[in-house]
């Protein structure tokens, strides 16, 4: 430990070091991770790699999730950068903190005894894995869960209520949420996927909260350490059991046509006649090369505004396709 970072808190350090590990799906450093910071806190693990650990009764009504796996492109160790209650990495790949910062806040829960059930999901960066594997095949170990509270977002003033398209967690709920921690932090419907959205048709409320880590997906990521120090603070001197329930994961909620910056998201959207069930609708099914770049061409604006509003940047869409970027940098959950 350098001379430093002795003068920094303990759990500071310790979310330091968790970024360190850079974590794709199923790798080594990933298991070494978690061997490390999770399995000594008396867990369960089954069989997709998900990690179970329930605090208190068994009928607290509160699930909490965060995922291990991060977006890496190799394994191992990186350098992480310190100051002015910033965290960075000089590694040339993400930081990590998606969904490191979870991870850290969920740990620190477990040892501070705050009820509920815990799970630290496996592979939510290759397509929510782990928890579609639970919301199909373990769907009974959720009966009594009314909330799932992700700790995956970006920015440091959102409580996501709506993912994949449609409304995940109510605006009630997401307001009682807030109060409970005592931040300025709002209903966003600005959600694209994290783990909970899996279980919005098993569980009323499923939401996503900002953690602090921005620009994720890029060598560009950064944590605001001092945001994810306060929220840890506000989480652990929180009261939950006034939380609201509105939502009925039973019934389809068509209420959001989208907000008023989809434009022509939400016209297609009335020409269509339904919500649309991916990217491109209902009227291409068939999601081939051609129909495409033919779709591209005929709605470049809504395709940008797309991109835009789930945060894809010009630096990310170049890294995906030839390896190397630009100055830009930005992903959302």
């Amino acid at each position: 430990m350098s001379e430093a970072a002795k003068t920094l808190p303990n759990r500071t350090v310790e979310l330091l070091t968790m970024l360190q590990y850079k974590r794709p799906s199923g790798g080594a450093t990933e298991a070494q991770f978690i061997k490390r910071f999770i399995l000594p806190l008396g867990v369960t693990k089954d069989k997709m790699g998900n990690i179970w650990c329930r605090i208190d009764s068994d009928d607290c009504p509160i699930l909490w999730s965060c995922h291990t796996d991060t977006v890496h492109n190799t394994e191992g160790k990186q350098h992480i950068i310190f100051g002015d209650g910033i965290a960075t990495s000089d590694s040339g790949e993400c930081l990590g903190a998606d969904c490191t910062t979870g991870v850290w806040l969920m740990v620190n829960m477990i040892r501070a005894g705050i009820p509920g059930l815990y799970l630290f999901h496996a592979a939510e960066e290759v397509g929510g894995v782990g928890s579609d594997y639970i919301a199909q095949k373990m769907q009974h170990k959720l009966k009594h869960i009314k909330y799932a509270v992700a700790f995956d977002r970006k920015g440091t003033d959102e409580i996501i209520t709506h993912q994949g398209w449609r409304r995940t967690a109510s605006n009630a709920f997401a307001n009682s949420l807030a109060d409970a921690l005592s931040l300025p932090l709002d209903p966003s419907d600005r959600g694209t996927f994290t783990d909970t959205a899996n279980y919005a048709d098993l569980i009323p409320e499923c939401c996503n909260v900002s953690v602090g880590y921005y620009k994720q997906h890029t060598k560009h990521e950064y944590q605001d350490v001092d945001f994810a120090n306060k929220l840890l603070d506000s989480i652990l001197a929180a009261d939950f059991s006034r939380l609201v329930c509105e939502r009925d994961p039973a019934v389809d909620d068509d209420e959001w046509t989208y907000p008023e910056h989809w434009g022509a998201w939400r016209d297609h959207k009335s020409d269509v006649g339904q919500r649309p069930k991916g990217l491109f609708g209902d009227d291409m099914p068939d999601c081939t090369f051609a129909s495409l770049f033919d779709y591209v061409k005929k709605y470049p604006r809504d395709v940008a505004d797309f991109l835009e509003i789930n945060g894809y940047t010009i630096e990310e869409i170049e890294q995906q396709i030839w390896g190397q970027t630009s100055v830009y940098g930005a992903s959302s959950k």
